[in-house]
């Protein structure tokens, strides 16, 4: 189902697994990899609201850190 979200058949993104440090090890992650990433891109507004600021809360990360999501988001968007 996510694949088919973030348009894997349609070739918007590229399953990739690449190595992340968490703590004091590094694991395995899956990333979806969208090629080249133009300076000064945001995210749609939908986008940022449900994977992005809505993954954050779900997860219960910290509150400075959906604080720096809700600074990121009055910065404006594209769409």
């Amino acid at each position: 189902m996510l694949d088919r979200y973030e348009g894997i058949d349609e070739g918007w993104y590229v399953k990739r697994t690449v190595r992340v440090r968490l703590a004091a090890r590094s694991v395995s992650c899956l990333v979806y990899d969208g090629g080249s990433v133009l300076e000064g891109a945001r995210p749609r507004r939908r986008y940022f609201s449900e994977a992005m600021r809505g993954s954050a809360l779900a997860w219960n990360l910290p509150n400075r850190y959906i604080a720096g999501l809700d600074r990121f988001r009055r910065q404006g968007f594209r769409g």
